[in-house]
This record gives C-alpha cells, sequence and structure tokens, in this order.
C-alpha cells in the first residue's frame, strides 16, 4: 500500500504517452495507414476500422497487463523470486535505456533508422504487415481491424515491452489488485492508444501517409 501510494502519477502520465508513441507502434500506424489509402477505402471505413483497431489493441495490451500483474503479484509473496523480478526489471530498464541513448546520438549523426539497434526484427514486421493485409482486404472490416489489433497488439509487445514491463513491476503490491492498481492500468493504456486514436481521425479526415512517415522520419 505504501509502495502503491509513492507511485508517481506523473511518471505513469509519462511512461502511457512514451509506450503510445514509440518508433513500433508508429511504424505499425504508418503502414496501416498506407494500406487504407492503397485500398481506397472512404473516410467512414478508415474511421470505423480505426477505432475497432484501437479497441482491440486497449482490451489486448489491457490484459497483458492483467496477466503481467498478476504474474509478478502472485511471486511477490516468495522474497527472493520477488527481488529477483525487480532487480531484473530494473536492469532490463537500464540496458533499453542506455541502448535508446546510443540510438538516438547514431541517428542523429546518420539519419538512417536502419542503422537503430532497438527495433522489431525482420520477421516481426513482415508478419504484422502481412495481418494487416490479410485481415483488412475483404468485406468483413469489422471483424478484420479487431483480428488485426488483437495479433499486432501481441507481435509488438516485443517492442513496447520495454516500457510497459517495468511500469507494470513498479505498480505491484502484496496485496494484488485494489481500485487504485485498475485505475492505473487502466490509465496506462488510454494514454498508450491516444497517439493511436489521434492519427486515425486525422487519417479519416485526410492525413496522408506520407506526411506521417516523413514527420517521424524527421523526428525518430
Amino acid at each position: 500500500q505504501e509502495r502503491i501510494g509513492k507511485f508517481s502519477f506523473i511518471g505513469l502520465l509519462v511512461a502511457g504517452i512514451l509506450d503510445g508513441i514509440n518508433p513500433c507502434a508508429i511504424a505499425t500506424l504508418i503502414f496501416l495507414v498506407s494500406f487504407l489509402a492503397t485500398k481506397k477505402r472512404s473516410r467512414r471505413e478508415i474511421f470505423i476500422i480505426g477505432m475497432c483497431f484501437t479497441t482491440a489493441v486497449f482490451i489486448t495490451y489491457l490484459m497483458l497487463g492483467v496477466g503481467a500483474f498478476q504474474v509478478v503479484t502472485a511471486l511477490d509473496q516468495y522474497r527472493w523470486v520477488s527481488l529477483a523480478i525487480r532487480w531484473s526489471a530494473a536492469a532490463f530498464a537500464f540496458i533499453v535505456g542506455a541502448l535508446s541513448c546510443i540510438d538516438a546520438f547514431r541517428f542523429r549523426k546518420t539519419h538512417k533508422s536502419q542503422d537503430i539497434m532497438l527495433q522489431l526484427p525482420n520477421p516481426i514486421k513482415m508478419r504484422i504487415h502481412k495481418i494487416i493485409s490479410g485481415n483488412l482486404s475483404g468485406k468483413q472490416l469489422i471483424t478484420g481491424a479487431i483480428v488485426t489489433g488483437f495479433l499486432v497488439t501481441l507481435l509488438e509487445a516485443v517492442c513496447t515491452g520495454q516500457v510497459y514491463l517495468p511500469t507494470i513491476i513498479l505498480m505491484t503490491k502484496q496485496n494484488g489488485f485494489k481500485l487504485a492498481g485498475w485505475f492505473y492500468l487502466v490509465f496506462y493504456n488510454i494514454l498508450f492508444v491516444l497517439p493511436l486514436i489521434i492519427v486515425m481521425i486525422s487519417a479519416a479526415y485526410g492525413l496522408k501517409w506520407t506526411k506521417l512517415s516523413k514527420l517521424m522520419q524527421n523526428n525518430l
């Protein structure tokens, strides 16, 4: 209870927003918007697909968080296991943070995104592209968008978990979920999908995927 009370709301706010605008999620968004553009989808269709996709992402990511929260909380009663998890998460966050700094300096010098170390492996990228193109080509737009959101979120967790897992471990406590824990987790996930919502609405009202791609490239 003391730990959850000390958990910084501002820290949660920053973590959720950072997780939402990470390059993995934005790159997937660019491909999704560009794919819809090539299929000549109407504004209404883009909006429906976008909202269904975003809802599926929100629910899937929330359930991943609930599962991780419950596992870590259950193991919390075993002192050495608990310490191992917490120190491993701290070491993981430190390593990822150091690699992120190296990537930032490297990109600033070369402006070549392919040189970045912290990115999804190519097989996973290709799998995401295949899922999007396979599920959003037919007439079942809503079903396709939901299935796509679910599968893409699972694959992207390789990347987005770099922020999510350490944040969840900070939120765990001996007595498991209570109102504050649920609120923090739901609020985090709302922040995570907020960029998705903004981009989807913008795409429905005329945002070109080429402009979005250029914006990401210039501010990666």
